[in-house]
C-alpha cells in the first residue's frame, strides 16, 4: 500500500529531528568549526545529501537548534508567568526551575555551543531575546521593601543569571539561595 502524504510528512519530521539531535551532540563534542556535515549525517544515520535537503549549511543547522531551544524556553517562561502571582519573582523562579532542570542536559549542550567563539555570529541575539522575555515578569521593574528600585532590564538580568547558575552549576542549594535574594517588594506600575 502506498504511503499517504501524512506518513511522508511524519517521516520528514522524524528525519529532521534526528538530524538536529545529532548536530547538537556533534557540535558540543567537536566544536562548531571542527564539525562537518558528513559527521552530523553519520551520527544521524542519514546520507549527507539528505542532510543538505533539510539544511543548507552548518550555520542553518545551528540557527535552527538555537531557535528551537529559545522557543521551548519561551513557552516554559510564558507558562509560568501566567501562573505566578504578578511580581512574585521568587514564586515565578521556584515554579520555573524544576521544569528547567528537566531539560538541563539539552540546555547545557546548547549553552556550550552558543558560547563557542566561532558561533557568536549565529547566537548573538539569543541572550537579549531571553532577557526581553524575562522582563515580562516585572515589566516596570520592582521596588524592594527597602525602597530600592530595579528596572525591568535589571530584574531580567538577575533572573537570567539565576537560570544560568542552574545550567552551569546544577547546585540546587546555591540556586535556592539566589532565588531567596530576589526582592520581596512590589512590582512597579508606572
Amino acid at each position: 500500500m502506498p504511503r499517504t502524504e501524512e506518513q511522508f510528512e511524519r517521516m520528514r519530521e522524524a528525519s529532521r529531528a534526528k538530524i538536529l539531535h545529532a548536530a547538537l551532540h556533534v557540535f558540543a563534542r567537536r566544536g562548531f568549526h571542527s564539525t562537518t556535515m558528513a559527521a552530523i549525517a553519520k551520527r544521524a544515520g542519514v546520507a549527507t545529501g539528505l542532510l543538505y535537503n533539510y539544511f543548507k549549511s552548518k550555520d542553518d543547522l545551528l540557527a535552527e537548534i538555537l531557535e528551537q531551544s529559545k522557543a521551548e524556553l519561551s513557552a516554559l517562561i510564558k507558562q509560568h508567568l501566567s501562573t505566578a502571582g504578578k511580581g512574585d519573582l521568587g514564586g515565578f523562579m521556584s515554579a520555573l526551575l524544576p521544569d528547567l532542570k528537566k531539560r538541563l542536559p539539552t540546555s547545557r549542550l546548547v549553552l556550550s555551543i552558543a558560547l563557542q567563539p566561532e558561533t557568536k555570529h549565529i547566537s548573538k541575539g539569543t541572550p537579549r531575546a531571553f532577557e526581553t522575555l524575562l522582563m515580562k515578569a516585572a515589566p516596570h521593574g520592582v521596588v524592594t521593601k527597602s525602597g530600592e528600585t530595579w528596572s525591568a532590564h535589571e530584574t531580567a538580568e538577575v533572573l537570567h543569571a539565576i537560570i544560568m547558575a542552574q545550567c552551569v552549576t546544577e547546585n540546587d542549594a546555591l540556586v535556592q539561595r539566589l532565588v531567596a535574594l530576589l526582592p520581596k517588594g512590589r512590582v512597579r506600575n508606572d
